[in-house]
């Protein structure tokens, strides 16, 4: 019986080792799994502010975006008014062109109804204009 009995405790006593070897080992198993979960978690926290970084990032270019159009548009605008006083100007121009040579024209004309006008005629009308 005492044989026996020391049997069993060599057997309780590998498997009370063997236990605690298993146990041990699930204790690190355990501790490398929550690290791994802690890294993650911080990977996790990262990832969504970098996320919210590009988010913000995206939400500035659209808005640049929009501004760069507007600005576009304006100076398209701008163009276009600009074309349109350059074609007014022109016009003016045109006119005043015209006006000038009709002046110099009638001025010519002036000169030469003066020049063909005999003087002393001239002279004789104006003085029977004063006498009456």
């Amino acid at each position: 019986m005492k044989v026996s009995l020391r049997k069993n405790f060599k057997e309780d006593s590998i498997e009370i080792i063997e236990i605690q070897k298993q146990q041990q080992l699930q204790q690190q198993q355990q501790l490398q799994q929550q690290q791994q979960l802690q890294q993650q978690q911080l990977q996790l926290q990262q990832n969504q502010q970098t996320l919210k970084e590009k988010e913000q990032q995206l939400e500035i270019i659209i808005e640049n975006d929009q501004l760069l159009q507007q600005l576009q548009q304006l100076h398209q605008k701008q163009s276009e008014q600009h074309q349109q006083k350059i074609k007014e100007n022109n016009q003016l121009l045109k006119q005043l062109q015209q006006l000038q040579q009709l002046q110099q024209k009638q001025s010519e004309q002036y000169q030469q109804t003066i020049k063909k006008q005999d003087p002393i005629k001239t002279i004789s009308k104006i003085t029977r204009t004063k006498s009456k």
